[in-house]
């Protein structure tokens, strides 16, 4: 449910708090999410944000439309958010092979540093960052390691 101070997928909250739910994940070794629905339309929401409660857009993710379901600026954040773990997911397992063959241990302390989500980043469920730009600057920085560590298996197993 919904507590003050905590991320959600409601309208009323800046974007970041939509996206940081997966980095949230990661941080705790969640696998997964359930959201209770997407088109929770029992009244218009074109025309009234509070499609729950007290809360403007739980529930409603997508919107009615004439060739079907339209998606909101929330949802494409929310996959952000999910590319952001994936990109976690990919880091962790191309490092996990470099430990295996005992190869390029600066690169293994490096992706290991920006896998570790510290406190500058999410201190627990309820403190986090609310500078979409720190969030920003890490993910650019584990695609880039992605790229740097996909390449050296490209040339080393170009060379075998």
């Amino acid at each position: 449910g919904v507590r003050p101070g905590t991320p959600t997928f409601n309208m009323d909250l800046p974007a970041i708090d939509h996206r940081i739910i997966f980095w949230m994940n990661w941080k705790y070794k969640v696998n997964g999410l359930l959201y209770w629905c997407l088109n929770y339309w029992q009244k218009n929401p074109w025309n009234t944000a509070m499609t729950w409660p007290d809360e403007n857009g739980n529930g409603c993710l997508l919107y009615p439309g004439e060739k079907g379901p339209i998606d909101t600026i929330r949802i494409e954040v929310i996959r952000d958010g999910m590319e952001d773990y994936e990109y976690f997911y990919i880091l962790n397992d191309l490092v996990n092979r470099l430990k295996e063959n005992g190869n390029q241990p600066i690169l293994v302390k490096e992706s290991e540093s920006l896998l570790d989500i510290d406190k500058s980043i999410i201190s627990n469920t309820s403190e986090y960052t609310h500078n979409p730009e720190v969030i920003i600057k890490r993910r650019e920085q584990v695609g880039n390691l992605i790229e740097q560590i996909m390449n050296l298996q490209d040339t080393s197993s170009e060379s075998k």
